[in-house]
């Protein structure tokens, strides 16, 4: 119950903003919460040990642990046994939100196993005894870490086909007021209707590129591409003045989406919550959450509105033309497709096998050591769990990290992109 409660409170705990200079997610209060409770424990605990019946030590403890695991004990087996299920255990990365699900299911299936099936066996005339259980219980660990990886092979069929850091890639978006053949050296060719886009990125394993496109007169230009980056060239009402737009190389984090914003008309326009953009310039990235956003696209007297539904974790670039009832929708990364619920089973399968093995041993070590001997037995489940809670609040706190990164990361483009503009300018 206690981990339930707080595998759902801390996440809610670290979602809440706070800071002094800055408001951010609120890791101060995520972990100072569970560290206050951990002293109040510490203090009940301390105060009641007159309440506790405590035995005297007999002989040396240490000598008699050698012993035991000197001659294989089989609570010695059992201990390596459960620490590798641990550590298995560990290696699941999750969400925050499915991790409820196993806590949940510890405790709907604890008293299911102990008060129906366990029972029910034993009356079939089955010789169901503890180390069957504790096996049968490694299978369904094992039957998880298939779901897993067939969850895993889904998703990564969703993903993007990035560029390694020898090649690149390329998409070219048209908002020229007719079909363009346009042809990329050496041999690429690609014919992109008015307001549309090619159809995916072009991988490229040279950097210095030559486009054409079939205009009267033909328009050449020569560009240069980033090596291991993304990059989209935009053709304009006026194809001279063709220019690269750097792009995302990564999915947002938390599910949130990268977009942006090309200008058709041929006048400034300013976009709910952005910059003012210049005719055929392209706004910088905007990342927004899940859900429905209205975006309101004003010049002067004249304005719009223009809704859009996002799911999780996409890249978009919209076209605006003359009016924006025909606005156009370019999709750079393709939102997740791959639902949550999916790993319901491997969490079903990891915590049955748990409770099958992990309950039973602890009851099987209690019953076949003698009794000096069960904590030291029981400490090493103890210490990997430990280490294992550790590890999941490491890779919590490099989460910020991420993101900061991330952050940085549009910032540098946005960056480039501003001192593209200026140069663009300058040479008209």
């Amino acid at each position: 119950a206690g981990s339930l409660l707080s595998t759902l409170i801390t996440p809610v705990l670290r979602a809440q903003e706070c800071g002094i200079h800055t408001q951010q997610q609120c890791y101060p209060l995520a972990f100072g919460v569970p560290a206050a409770l951990m002293v109040i424990s510490l203090v009940v605990f301390i105060s009641g040990s007159g309440m506790y019946i405590k035995t005297d030590p007999e002989g040396n403890i240490m000598w008699s642990v050698c012993k035991c695991i000197g001659t294989f004990d089989s609570s010695v087996h059992r201990v390596k046994w459960q620490t590798n299920l641990y550590l298995m255990k560990s290696s699941l990365t999750l969400s925050l939100l499915c991790q409820t699900v196993n806590p949940i299911l510890i405790l709907t299936l604890v008293p299911i196993m102990d008060r129906l099936i366990f029972p029910l066996i034993q009356k079939c005339g089955l010789n169901f005894s503890p180390l069957k259980r504790m096996t049968v219980g490694m299978l369904f660990a094992a039957m998880a870490f298939v779901s897993a990886a067939l969850v895993q092979i889904e998703i990564d069929k969703t993903l993007p086909n990035f560029p390694s850091s020898s090649e690149s890639q390329l998409k070219v978006v048209n908002i020229y007021n007719r079909t363009l053949n346009v042809t990329i050296s050496p041999n690429e060719h690609l014919l992109i209707d008015s307001f549309e886009s090619s159809a995916d990125y072009v991988t490229l394993d040279h950097q210095n590129i030559t486009v054409s496109l079939n205009t009267n007169p033909v328009i050449i230009k020569a560009f240069s591409l980033i090596k291991g980056g993304r990059q989209t060239l935009i053709i304009p009402s006026d194809p001279t003045i063709m220019y690269m737009q750097e792009d995302i190389k990564s999915k947002p984090n938390e599910g949130k989406h990268a977009i942006r914003f090309v200008n058709g008309w041929t006048a400034d326009l300013n976009i709910t919550n952005l910059d003012s953009i210049e005719p055929s310039a392209a706004s910088n990235y905007t990342l927004v959450s899940h859900g429905k956003h209205d975006f309101v696209l004003r010049h002067g007297e004249q304005w719009c509105e223009f809704s859009r539904k996002f799911g999780f974790g996409a890249s978009y670039t919209f076209l605006i033309p003359s009016t924006c009832a025909s606005i156009r929708e370019v999709v750079d990364m393709k939102p997740n497709s791959v639902h949550m619920a999916l790993q319901i089973p491997q969490y079903f399968l990891i915590t049955t096998g748990e409770v099958m093995f992990s309950v039973t041993g602890l009851q099987f070590s209690y019953s076949q050591v003698q009794q000096q001997h069960t904590s030291p037995v029981t400490s090493p489940a103890l210490r990997t769990l430990l280490q294992r809670k550790e590890k999941n609040q490491i890779e919590q706190g490099l989460e910020p990290e991420e993101k900061e990164k991330e952050t940085l990361e549009i910032e540098e483009i946005h960056e480039s992109q501003n001192i593209d503009q200026e140069v663009k300018q300058t040479k008209i």
